[in-house]
């Protein structure tokens, strides 16, 4: 039912608890006693049940908290703790067992207000957090949203994951990442379309801190989802022999029957951020989004394991700024960053920042995926462009206008068409050796490199291809994978550029290894599940097309298979980049084979 006043009682609790942590002088015991016994409660970088938690425990470690965090406070330009005080009680709202009151806060340090929730039972306070959402929640979907705040924890530790209290951490999802700039290519586009693809369990192994299974547990399914965890466990021990990450042990469980995540359903997609109107999972908080950290602010970019960014399928990302400012903060510790000086094909030819972003819109716009003329001679554009700023280098004066100039220049020569080789360049060999070989068993592996391909290669140059892309979607990849310049701080300029180039020379071979492998399929009979290599004797090499999603034009006849070369490329670069360095740069450990002028055409027109 709704309240037209808030009680008494409820407000002089707010003003408890925030006067407790926030107010002259802190008092832990007191503010611990704001809570209900089975309220979450964050304890340093932990979290716990109040009931299980011991008084003395929490005082020694929440006053150590307290002194980390003002000796790494803003007089030492570090972190700012908010002091939030009590403004007004605006709005109430209770069911027969929770009550739930809106408040407005003010952070005297920022000088910012803001709204907030309060959730609370007959025994205390359950959780609080910032409102995110225009509607006063009903009080399930209000302590779902307490509770869930708690999984955002990081299984870290250090003074930039200490908080003092569910609000704040709360606080600090919602407004830390308020500043900085960000930037999008303009195609970029994404609104979930609840394929379901990203959530196969079978798919992705997502690992979750006690925080997060904690957090997730302790929403009250039982009223936002009657029957949930009558059929279905949520989460399940991971049985793995390898090194955990932070000693993550948990995942989250399959449906009974099938691969897909516990919390999926077809109606609504994720229960859990169909309950609280965001994701909670860390993991799935922040995919699709990707995120490089530069001189002047965020570049945000998404993965193209994700059908709807591939395809650029729903709002542009400028639109969904607030959206990504939250997943950028769950993501903050695992960003790519570029630092303020890069090298354009070696340390000893520094490039400024501000220079490389005209070099890098120059690039961007010859790919420019509104341009429908084929791709060839742009690229070849873009390769005699870098070959002119490697010409060109001075150590002193490569400045903007310089670059300006040699493009200019360079654009006034005709691009010479050139005629298809017949066969790839040794480097997407390497790379498609890799991507073929990934998921054999170390005991086929030596086998395969060592000869088996050779035979699989010749047969596969011979099947007929007509290689016309839809140029639309080819260009955005491209663009992707400059723009996400995740080799550019150790690579330079000229290895980025044909970075690119390698993945459209692999996106081709790939694509007819793919048709290969339907082709002889079909020609076999088989029913073929796997998209993996097999040794002679053994399964017959498979394959499984993704889905188009809904949206996305099926009119090219290899739309499946160029669709799954792309996420599969962008898996072995963005996934794993130590891997593609280590294959392609440490091992040879001269760049020349790599960077070369004849293996940029050679990798165009191959």
């Amino acid at each position: 039912m709704h309240l037209t006043e808030v009680p008494e009682p409820a407000v002089d609790l707010i003003k408890r608890y925030l006067a407790t942590v926030y107010g002259s002088e802190r008092d832990f015991p007191e503010h611990l006693a704001c809570y209900a016994p089975e309220a979450l409660v964050l304890v340093g970088p932990r979290v716990f049940k109040r009931q299980q938690l011991p008084l003395d425990v929490y005082t020694q470690t929440m006053s150590e908290t307290a002194d980390i965090l003002d000796l790494f406070g803003p007089k030492q330009g570090g972190l700012r703790v908010p002091t939030l005080e009590f403004e007004s009680a605006d709005e109430a709202v209770a069911s027969d067992d929770v009550a739930v009151v809106k408040a407005t806060l003010r952070d005297r340090a920022a000088d910012r207000t803001f709204p907030a929730l309060f959730v609370f039972n007959d025994e205390g306070l359950l959780g609080a957090a910032v409102l995110e959402q225009a509607e006063m929640p009903d009080p399930a979907v209000a302590e779902a949203i307490v509770c869930a705040e708690h999984a955002q924890v990081p299984p870290l530790g250090g003074p930039h994951d200490l908080h003092l209290s569910g609000l704040e951490l709360s606080y600090a999802r919602v407004f830390a990442a308020d500043g900085e700039e960000i930037n999008y290519l303009p195609e970029a586009r994404f609104s979930c379309q609840r394929c379901g693809e990203s959530c196969r369990v079978g798919k992705w192994e997502i690992r979750v801190s006690d925080a997060t299974r904690m957090a997730v547990e302790a929403m009250p399914w039982d009223r936002l989802r009657p029957g949930l965890r009558d059929d279905r466990e949520l989460f399940r021990t991971l049985d793995s022999k390898d090194p955990t990450p932070f000693g993550l042990t948990d995942g989250l469980a399959t449906r009974p029957g099938g691969e897909m995540c516990a919390f999926f359903d077809e109606a609504d997609g994720c229960l859990i951020h169909h309950a609280v109107g965001r994701a909670v999972v860390p993991s799935c908080h922040k995919f699709p989004y990707m995120f490089t950290r530069t001189p002047d602010g965020v570049d945000v970019w998404t993965s193209f394991q994700c059908h709807a960014a591939i395809y650029g399928l729903g709002q542009p990302l400028a639109e969904r700024e607030p959206d990504i400012r939250s997943r950028l903060w769950a993501n903050r510790y695992h960003t790519w960053r570029v630092k303020e000086e890069v090298f354009l094909k070696s340390p000893a030819q520094p490039i400024t920042w501000d220079t490389y972003r005209v070099v890098e819109r120059a690039l961007l716009d010859i790919l420019d995926p509104a341009d429908e003329t084929p791709l060839e001679p742009r690229l070849q554009l873009g390769e005699n462009f870098v070959r002119a700023l490697e010409a060109g280098f001075l150590h002193e004066g490569f400045g903007p206008d310089v670059v300006r100039r040699i493009l200019d220049e360079t654009k006034d020569k005709p691009v010479a068409g050139r005629e298809r080789r017949g066969s790839e360049d040794d480097l997407v060999v390497e790379l498609f050796c890799l991507m073929a070989s990934w998921d054999l068993p170390p005991e086929q592996q030596e086998a395969f490199l060592g000869g088996e391909f050779g035979a699989l290669y010749a047969s596969l140059l011979n099947q007929p291809l007509d290689w016309q892309p839809p140029v639309r979607l080819v260009a955005q990849f491209l663009r992707h994978c400059l723009f996400h310049k995740i080799f550019l701080q150790t690579t330079g300029i000229v290895f980025t550029w044909r970075y690119v180039l390698l993945s459209w020379a692999a996106l081709r071979l790939y694509t007819r290894y793919l048709a290969f492998l339907e082709s002889r399929a079909a020609h076999s009979g088989r029913v073929l599940t796997l998209a993996r290599v097999g040794h002679p004797g053994a399964t017959m090499p498979a394959l499984e097309l993704p889905t188009l999603p809904a949206g996305a034009s099926a009119a090219h006849p290899l739309a499946a298979h160029i669709q799954k070369a792309i996420m599969d490329l962008d898996t072995l670069a963005v996934h794993y980049p130590d891997l593609f360095a280590g294959a392609f740069i440490e091992r040879d450990r001269e760049r020349e084979r790599l960077i070369g002028p004849a293996v940029g055409s050679a990798l165009i027109w191959g």
